[in-house]
């Protein structure tokens, strides 16, 4: 999924990724009397009205940055600048 974050720094994005993925982290599911434990791997990328810069460019860093972020072991935040 994607979170679009008006007004946001690239500093403010990665700080509510990883609340995000340590709130994850910290929460155990329980089914059929069995427990499970999830994690998430955030990409992030942010826009700061630079010419030449199309919606897709944005995504496709974002996406980079969410392999880096799976490649590097998972459960992790990272962040691909345009």
């Amino acid at each position: 999924f994607c979170l679009i974050l008006p007004e946001t720094d690239a500093q403010g994005a990665y700080a509510i990724a990883e609340e995000l993925r340590q709130f994850i982290a910290e929460q155990t599911i329980k089914i059929d009397g069995s427990s499970i434990t999830l994690s998430i791997s955030c990409g992030i990328s942010t826009y700061q009205q630079q010419a030449d810069i199309k919606p897709v460019d944005i995504f496709k860093a974002a996406d980079k940055a969410l392999y880096q972020a799976k490649n590097n072991g998972r459960n992790q935040v990272q962040r691909q600048d345009l």
